[in-house]
């Protein structure tokens, strides 16, 4: 049965991922233009400072997910293939009141801690307000990234990409060319986006009668735990790898800079959104996949998703390369002399996309430990060369640190999916 179910979903893979693309293009395309209103009506200082607080905002809703993420769409895949209802919302219930919890416990360490991190970690005095303000925005973006990655799970991550991107950057659009002035202002457009986001994405999820919240399980509880440590780690190493850029960019960098660099970082991240849209296809058949021991079905899935990904992506960089002066210029004349670090990020962006889903691959097949070993030598390589690189080559220094701890996770990851699985898609 759940084979049969699995062949399903695999013949409609293309149109799958076509819908998902062209949702999310649409989602890139609403982030693009927030990207561009804030750049226009905020100060680069204040953007860079809205910056930094921002980081510190997704560094703590991420640890306040615990690495769970995956393992909704792993446990959720596995309990909708098989019609496992009961399972499934006992599963989901438990991970959303753990998470929830966290999350209120990281906003209030953040709140206590503000003063101290800004003073005598990035030598702001500024940025503490800013941080306190931060904190409001942390359990809200913790629950919808769980509701994310429930939507996902259940083989709708249109309906997560939805609201998560598309309505949440249109709210906050919106609420900051009315309001928002300062970074302050912008922090507080933030939050209002993020609850208003939230509380729609929640009624929609429980519309369905198939769907509702269930007491803990302490059965349950257990299964639970046993990823947590795993897929952690997982979590940690990933976010050191994604934020500490940004954040300790912010120590040796001015504010302007560090809008530079995350305005840049988001146009690149342009290239790879067809790596998140296939992705969010194909965890839920890796999951599936893997619990009935298909390892040829995967390769073929893997190969296939990547070759779709591959098309796509390069005319995307190669269009956002030959024309990167016009395209930063809509931004200010400030962010065009930056122009070639923008390059070394979508070319890095470039290369990820090539090595396909190997990182996905190892946590759906239960190997996150091993993909903490690419993570680690990605992490260990990026906090030693930061302090050595930014404050001698400054801006170009820390792109190209980004761009490389990029590149050599995916080749350490496409080496163990060989190694473990026996899938070979480029190494």
């Amino acid at each position: 049965m759940l084979l049969n179910k699995f062949a399903t979903e695999k013949s409609s893979f293309a149109v799958k991922s076509i819908k998902n693309i062209v949702v999310r293009v649409l989602a890139a395309f609403t982030s693009f233009l927030v990207n561009l209103l804030i750049a226009k009506l905020v100060s680069p200082a204040e953007l860079g400072s809205f910056f930094i607080v921002l980081s510190l905002i997704m560094t703590l809703s991420q640890v306040a997910t615990l690495g769970l993420g995956n393992a909704i769409i792993r446990y959720l895949g596995v309990d909708k293939a098989e019609n496992n209802w009961k399972h499934l919302n006992s599963s989901f219930s438990n991970i959303l009141y753990i998470c929830t919890l966290v999350s209120f416990g990281c906003s209030l360490l953040l709140y206590l801690c503000s003063n101290y991190i800004a003073i005598n970690f990035f030598a702001k005095e500024e940025l503490s307000v800013l941080i306190v303000y931060g904190c409001l925005s942390i359990p809200p973006v913790t629950v919808l990234t769980v509701f994310v990655c429930a939507f996902q799970g259940i083989s709708k991550p249109m309906n997560g990409i939805f609201f998560q991107t598309i309505l949440q950057a249109s709210l906050f659009g919106c609420l900051v060319y009315f309001l928002a002035s300062d970074a302050r202002d912008t922090l507080i457009c933030y939050f209002y986006s993020q609850i208003i986001s939230l509380l729609c994405c929640s009624f929609f999820w429980y519309q369905n009668q198939q769907m509702y919240l269930t007491s803990l399980n302490y059965g349950i509880f257990c299964e639970i735990k046993k990823d947590v440590s795993p897929l952690f780690i997982v979590l940690l190493l990933n976010l050191i790898l994604s934020q500490s850029p940004i954040l300790l960019g912010g120590v040796y960098l001015e504010s302007d800079d560090i809008a530079k660099v995350s305005i840049y970082h988001r146009l690149a991240t342009l290239t790879n959104f067809i790596l998140i849209a296939v992705n969010m296809v194909v965890a839920p058949m890796y999951s599936a996949l893997y619990s009935a021991r298909k390892i040829d079905e995967i390769s073929v899935l893997a190969k296939k998703s990547m070759m779709f990904m591959v098309l796509i992506c390069i005319p995307i960089s190669l269009f956002l390369i030959l024309y990167i002066n016009n395209i930063l210029l809509l931004f200010g004349e400030f962010y065009v002399e930056g122009s070639s670090s923008l390059i070394i990020l979508i070319l890095a962006q470039m290369v990820s996309v090539l090595f396909g889903s190997v990182s996905l691959i190892l946590v759906m097949s239960g190997y996150a430990n091993k993909l903490n070993v690419g993570l680690l030598y990605s992490v260990l390589f990026t906090l030693f060369s930061i302090p050595l690189l930014v404050p001698l080559y400054g801006l170009t220094g820390l792109v190209s640190i980004m761009a490389i701890a990029l590149i050599m996770q995916g080749i350490i990851s496409s080496i163990y999916v060989k190694r473990l699985i026996g899938i070979k898609l480029w190494l």
